[in-house]
């Protein structure tokens, strides 16, 4: 079976390579709205099904069966999901609010079957532990990691934010491999 990641993510390319599998990327552009009332353990698992279900539907006609993994991943402090911020300043205030504090990362995973169309989802849920930050530091950090919710990089060793993880670093970073090994069993 091949494998197809739903996702653009460096990161996620990274980490499905170290599984040692073949797979091609073919981005899901599906919109990161979240419903009123959902909580943020269904709100990254329904993203990472939709994500994964709309490039399974674009190839299911293909003759070859795939595996297709969607996933999402968000920053949770006290309730409030942080996404990907929306400017430098947004990204800056964001570390504000997480520095020197314990927050939740919350990475969905889906995996379907493009031919049979049948799902498997999990979550990984990890603490992480943030150092102090500077105003000043805040947007200069924060403006580096646009792409990423809550603003920053996990793996990031110039700027040290993390002083701990309780949890799966890899779900911090955006793909828990372990739990998508075991989906994938």
């Amino acid at each position: 079976m091949k494998w197809i990641l739903a996702s653009s993510s460096p990161r996620r390319k990274e980490l499905l390579k170290e599984m040692g599998v073949d797979f091609k990327v073919i981005p899901s552009h599906e919109p990161e709205n979240r419903k009123r009332g959902e909580s943020p353990s269904k709100f990254v698992r329904r993203l990472a099904v939709l994500k994964a279900r709309s490039i399974a539907n674009k190839i299911k006609s293909e003759e070859d069966e795939h595996l297709v993994i969607g996933a999402d991943t968000i920053v949770v402090l006290r309730g409030k999901i942080f996404g990907k911020p929306r400017s430098v300043r947004h990204a800056g205030n964001m570390l504000l609010q997480l520095s020197g504090k314990m927050h939740r990362v919350y990475t969905g995973v889906a995996l379907i079957n493009s031919k049979s169309g049948k799902v498997k989802s999990g979550l990984s849920v990890s603490k992480v532990y943030f150092r102090k930050i500077s105003k000043d530091e805040a947007p200069k950090i924060g403006g580096k990691h646009l792409d990423k919710s809550g603003s920053y990089a996990c793996q990031d060793k110039v700027d040290r934010l993390v002083n701990k993880i309780d949890g799966d670093w890899q779900g911090v970073m955006g793909l828990p491999i372990k739990l998508v090994k075991k989906l994938v069993r």
